[in-house]
């Protein structure tokens, strides 16, 4: 074949790839909440319904964070009481209305507890992936 005629049917084997159909674009799958997500998210609005003296239906949405706690204690340690030292993925709930800021801690695997103001204690950075 000639360099010239072999240019041509190069190019004419690219442009019929280019001509082809792109590839279905498949929808996106919508992500399911976390495990125990929901549930701590309920729990959180009963108890703050309950704390503030408000229905569940006045509250506005909550602000959730999926965390890692640093051991079981759920960032929310009580003095003199120790804790076992293992990394709990979960959850940290806040619920702001009228004025007051209520923080709920929770584990993936259901344990849940309201951390009064001063005791919260950071969570590690959620891994990548999770």
């Amino acid at each position: 074949m000639k360099p010239a005629v072999a240019t041509v049917a190069l190019l004419l084997a690219i442009a019929a790839a280019c001509a082809q159909a792109p590839p279905a674009v498949q929808p996106a799958t919508p992500r399911a909440d976390p495990p125990g997500q929901a549930d701590a998210v309920r729990r959180a609005l009963e108890d703050a319904a309950a704390r503030l003296g408000v229905a569940i239906a006045a509250l506005p949405p909550p602000r959730v964070e999926q965390v890692t706690w640093r051991d079981g204690s759920l960032g929310c340690p009580e003095p003199g009481l120790m804790y076992p030292q293992v990394l709990m993925p979960g959850y940290r709930i806040v619920v702001a209305s009228a004025g007051s800021v209520l923080e709920y801690h929770a584990a993936e695997r259901g344990q849940f507890l309201h951390c009064p103001a001063g005791r919260s204690v950071p969570p590690l950075p959620v891994p990548a992936g999770r």
